[in-house]
């Protein structure tokens, strides 16, 4: 079941449909092979993602595959722990992760669901957890950002959050600002 025109839609495409991304590249250029379904198998087959189109199943390993697009748009990458898709938040000079996991509560009681953020130098190098000492250690030479992190994040406030006014991640801005004060 490879991407073809028919099958394959681009960025053009207003509304979103459920898919997947084959390659970085395909994820990058917004060539998504369209499907009718996407099963995630969290449990005993987690390796794999089965999928459904034109009443035809196919299975593929998680790791032979970048990562899908969910019906209402948003953006998922898989990575080395098959439970847990990172959701895309955003992509610009880091590409900044999302993920949820329960919080430990009595039995019971429903499970408030907790993010968790990760980033990553590019769409395809490692995912690691949204830290400034991970940030740090990310970027060795840009001692700009590693400056404008400790200004930043000193009292506190946390690494993920976002910035309204410049409509992305606070970390993503000072990176970008990192750069162009090194140019």
């Amino acid at each position: 079941m490879g991407a073809s025109s028919a099958n394959s839609i681009k960025k053009a495409d207003p509304l979103p449909h459920p898919g997947i991304f084959m390659t970085w590249l395909d994820y990058k250029t917004r060539n998504i092979t369209i499907v009718d379904e996407i099963k995630l198998n969290h449990l005993f087959s987690g390796h794999y993602v089965d999928i459904v189109k034109d009443g035809k199943e196919a299975r593929f390993n998680k790791d032979s595959i970048f990562g899908y697009e969910d019906e209402k748009g948003k953006d998922y990458r898989f990575y080395k722990i098959y439970d847990d898709e990172y959701q895309i938040l955003e992509n610009l000079d880091m590409v900044i992760y999302v993920t949820y996991s329960p919080t430990h509560v009595p039995k019971g009681i429903s499970q408030p669901m907790m993010p968790y953020f990760y980033f990553s130098k590019s769409p395809t190098s490692e995912i690691i957890p949204l830290t400034r000492s991970n940030l740090i250690n990310a970027y060795p030479e840009n001692h700009n950002f590693h400056h404008e992190l400790e200004d930043e994040f000193k009292s506190g406030m946390p690494v993920s959050t976002y910035d309204e006014a410049n409509k992305m991640f606070r970390v993503n801005y000072l990176l970008h600002l990192s750069k162009t004060k090194s140019e």
